[in-house]
């Protein structure tokens, strides 16, 4: 039972990149770079699937009008788990033109990516770091709006206190 499991987890892996090599483009780069992690980097990615535009849009517009911090500076946001990028789309199309926003991927490859996609937005700075290693931005003392994609149910309850542990010393005492 538990090798044919196996075996129906590596064909699909080599249909996957043989469609995406036959195909090129039949895949959004995004989501062929999210797959192929998840199968060759499953610890730095966590999840079997991407979150959603609707997950990103409801998550993200709900974190945004909960924030009633209003600074004419700016803002500091957090996004961890970032993965390639969906909650980041939305959190930059609703983010103010000060705001800063430090986004926190933890696989290398995937924050590549993140950093491609945003390096035209000055406010977007790009972290490949675990959230327990994260240090405060300077001039940056807790962050009023944290966005969270983590995959809880891949963590044991150590991991799960540590990141809840980092999230408190990080937010805000008003945050979000």
């Amino acid at each position: 039972m538990r090798s044919s499991i196996i075996t129906s987890v590596v064909m699909s892996v080599v249909i996957f990149l043989s469609l995406d090599q036959v195909f090129p483009g039949c895949f959004s780069r995004k989501t062929g770079a999210f797959v192929r992690e998840i199968f060759l980097h499953p610890k730095q990615t966590g999840s079997f699937g991407e979150s959603g535009p609707m997950l990103a849009n409801q998550m993200v517009v709900t974190g945004f009008s909960l924030c009633d911090v209003e600074d004419s500076e700016g803002i500091d946001i957090l996004e961890v788990g970032a993965g390639t990028g969906p909650f980041t789309e939305k959190i930059v199309k609703l983010a103010g033109k000060n705001d800063r926003i430090h986004v926190i991927e933890c696989n290398p490859r995937l924050a590549e990516i993140l950093r491609q996609n945003f390096k035209h937005d000055d406010r977007v700075t790009v972290h490949c770091c675990f959230l327990r290693d994260f240090k405060l931005p300077e001039n940056c003392t807790c962050f009023p709006l944290i966005f969270c994609g983590l995959p809880w149910n891949q963590m044991n309850s150590k991991q799960v206190e540590e990141n809840l542990d980092a999230i408190r010393r990080l937010r805000a005492d008003d945050g979000v």
